[in-house]
């Protein structure tokens, strides 16, 4: 998330969802989400407000077997 306005941004949300050839996404709070499933990145205390032009990123993990993977559309990044 990277914030290119004027204002800092104390709230935000990215979503995007699984794409096919990986089979499944787990973000810190546990959950798996599987192919086709969307996956919701809220802002956390430690990460959550961003002056302008800063960014935050997050990590994620993945399960893969090989094989292409497509890429995970759509993706949105929402200042809440």
């Amino acid at each position: 998330m990277r914030n290119t306005g004027t204002l800092p941004i104390s709230s935000w949300t990215v979503t995007f969802k699984v794409p096919n050839g990986l089979s499944w996404v787990q973000m810190w709070n546990g959950g798996r989400i599987p192919p086709g499933g969307t996956v919701t990145v809220p802002n956390q205390p430690w990460n959550g407000a961003l002056p302008p032009g800063a960014s935050v990123t997050t990590d994620f993990a993945i399960g893969w077997s090989g094989g292409t993977v497509g890429a995970p559309s759509p993706i949105t990044c929402t200042a809440t």
